[in-house]
């Protein structure tokens, strides 16, 4: 077997960073899964497949969050694997851990977190035939995932507690809470979706349509909050968030910290 280099070993890693997989490293360099994984052992966390056969279902609120999650940044794809992503910032580093710890906790799952190069943009990867089926118990798209992503059932279908993790995944991916509360989508199913969500636990949200038809794309439909309840929204999430034992609050998961 040939000396493995510092710019192959330096190859291998960057081959893993983006396309999280052992085998795919083996198949660009030639070089055996297991002479991969030894020279890559303590320079990365290697995540070996794990087949997912079930989910952890005892708690509502977290399957609400990574359902929310989904339907704001998330998409999936078969492609000789069952292949789901989380489009994602590589300066949120906060939550890009969280939702890996979602993903962890309902379902065992190991992910990477695969940044691009020269931009911010990131995604959290992971394999699972049966994550890709789960999401489709709780959450109904037509073709166009972005336009007509909704929940499958009627809000009331729905435990209070998975609700709430809804709303808080949603607005990790999608919202917006500082001063104020925004909700920006173009699924008007969704927003409707938030709106009732909202309404059920106390708030009064109010929906304004962007019209962008003059420019060829999709009207933009906003769901909001006053001041004042985005103030409560905020503590309410925190709240959630501290039951959750996080080390972090609302603000600081949607954080972008320079790198």
């Amino acid at each position: 077997m040939r000396k493995v280099k510092r710019e192959e070993i330096n190859h291998f890693l960057a081959l893993y960073q983006r396309y999280c997989s052992l085998r795919k490293v083996s198949t660009y360099t030639g070089r055996s899964v297991n002479t991969i994984k030894k020279y890559l052992n303590g320079r990365i966390q290697i995540h070996l497949k794990n087949i997912v056969t079930e989910a952890d279902l005892s708690n509502d609120l977290l399957i609400g969050i990574y359902v929310g999650i989904w339907m704001g940044d998330g998409t999936q794809y078969y492609d000789n694997s069952y292949t789901i992503k989380i489009c994602s910032n590589k300066q949120q580093l906060k939550l890009n851990k969280f939702i890996q710890g979602v993903v962890k906790d309902i379902f065992g799952k190991d992910s990477c977190l695969i940044e691009e190069k020269n931009t911010n943009r990131a995604y959290i990867k992971f394999h699972s035939k049966f994550i890709y089926n789960f999401i489709f118990d709780f959450v109904s798209i037509d073709e166009n995932k972005t336009k007509t992503v909704r929940l499958k059932e009627p809000i009331r279908s729905y435990s209070v507690g998975f609700l709430k993790g809804v709303l808080l995944g949603l607005s990790l991916s999608d919202g917006y809470l500082r001063k104020t509360f925004k909700f920006n989508v173009i699924s008007e199913q969704l927003s409707n979706n938030v709106i009732l969500i909202l309404q059920k636990l106390g708030y009064n949200p109010k929906r304004y349509i962007h019209n962008r038809s003059k420019y060829h794309w999709n009207d933009l439909h906003m769901v909001s909050l006053s001041r004042s309840e985005s103030r409560k929204l905020s503590s309410h999430f925190d709240e959630i968030l501290k039951d959750m034992d996080s080390n972090a609050t609302f603000s600081e998961l949607k954080k972008v910290a320079p790198r």
